[in-house]
């Protein structure tokens, strides 16, 4: 029997793809443990689906035109489109919809959301243990584990912000990188560079950037002194809105 998990994370311009990203992350490894992965989400970019599909998930749409508007409950609630509640019902019930089809349970529901929180883990732990990862400490929650690989953060960050049985994963130890990462650590060799040599120097704002910080970067960049000293390479997401402009500042400054 091919076990499985669920994972509930969204993307969009707004809130990124980190988050499915580094779910993703984890369900590269999970692949070594037989274990196969549904992810539920809303309004999914299409630039996604590839990476999603090449890991074998499978992907269960929630309804785009949410039933309520989203609540102020937490500073990211409007990123749900619809209430922390209902959010939870309807994926319960696809949870169970594919419990009753695969014969068994999630082995965990895997849960990385800013929108979400307690009550929404609360409604699904009956389905299965929830795995949340979490950055913020800034709203409870109601987990048997949670995760947060923020540099310089400890157990105390979440002290009264999750009930007694959770175990926390706090810190960069337990960072969730993909497997790629794994074998450039083991061979990458860095060295700071003497004064007569160039700078290498990378610029990636994430898969969205939707603000165009990445662009900020390289004008002010182009600014200091050093310029010409400066080997740049930038990195962008296909689903960053600002590929064309940035394509034509890389052409007028000695970019990659």
């Amino acid at each position: 029997m091919k076990h499985w998990f669920v994972i509930r994370a969204d993307a969009s311009l707004i809130i990124g793809i980190g988050h499915i990203m580094r779910c993703l992350a984890l369900a590269e490894w999970a692949i070594d443990h037989n274990l196969t992965a549904i992810l539920i989400t809303r309004n999914l970019p299409d630039t996604l689906l590839q990476n999603i599909k090449s890991l074998g998930i499978d992907i269960k749409e929630l309804p785009c035109k949410a039933h309520c508007n989203s609540t102020d409950d937490y500073t990211h609630s409007p990123w749900l489109s619809t209430s922390e509640i209902t959010d939870a019902n309807q994926s319960a019930d696809i949870i169970f919809h594919e419990q009753l089809l695969r014969d068994s349970p999630p082995r965990f529901i895997l849960v990385d959301h800013y929108a979400l929180a307690a009550p929404w883990e609360q409604r699904i732990n009956s389905l299965g243990p929830i795995l949340c990862i979490d950055d913020l400490n800034d709203r409870p929650h109601h987990c048997h584990w949670l995760i947060d690989q923020t540099f310089n953060k400890t157990d105390e960050s979440y002290k009264g912000l999750t009930n007694k049985s959770c175990e926390l994963f706090i810190g960069t130890t337990f960072a969730l990188l993909r497997k790629e990462f794994q074998v450039q650590k083991q061979t990458t060799k860095r060295t700071f560079p003497h004064s007569n040599e160039n700078w290498h120097v990378l610029v990636t704002l994430g898969g969205v950037d939707k603000f165009n910080i990445t662009g900020l970067v390289l004008t002010l960049l182009s600014k200091t002194t050093s310029f010409t000293k400066l080997n740049i390479t930038v990195v962008v997401g296909s689903t960053n809105p600002n590929i064309k402009e940035l394509a034509l500042l890389c052409k007028k400054y000695p970019i990659d």
